[in-house]
């Protein structure tokens, strides 16, 4: 079989490969994987960051919940926060499905 993907479907691809399932071949793009030393590592406040965030999601807040998770999470700038909220809405479903 040959497993193809992108984002978090990428790792669970490599995943896949490297527990030795029945994968022949791998094609992944943009895993979300962060090198060393690219970024600071995680801030202490991560669990309140989490907490935050599910609670917009409890709320119904989805674009909120987008917005904490692209800038705070994820580190985009705010700029381009607020042009992935404006994408058609084929393009945050896999977003929207992982906050539930």
């Amino acid at each position: 079989m040959t497993a193809m993907s992108t984002k978090s479907g990428a790792v669970l691809a490599l995943e896949a490969a490297i527990r030795r399932l029945p994968v022949d071949k791998v094609a992944a793009y943009e895993p979300p994987f962060i090198p060393e030393g690219s970024r600071p590592r995680t801030a202490a406040d991560a669990d309140e960051r989490l907490l935050r965030l599910l609670r917009l999601v409890k709320a119904g807040d989805r674009d909120g919940a987008t917005a904490l998770f692209q800038s705070e999470m994820v580190g985009l700038p705010s700029e381009q926060d607020h042009g992935v909220l404006h994408q058609p809405a084929a393009l945050l479903s896999c977003l929207r499905e992982f906050l539930g």
